[in-house]
């Protein structure tokens, strides 16, 4: 998540790039639940 996170602020990819590959892997892709429960926490303080 860090590497991805990294990536995405030094513009070495697109937000839209990220998205769609997170889309195409599987469900249970570790990356994808743990950027699943970042957002769950931030709705949750807000």
């Amino acid at each position: 998540m860090n590497r991805r996170a990294a990536s995405l602020k030094d513009g070495l990819i697109r937000p839209s790039i990220l998205v769609s590959k997170l889309q195409s892997m599987q469900r249970q892709n570790p990356l994808q639940q743990a950027l699943q429960e970042v957002g769950r926490v931030a709705k949750t303080l807000h």
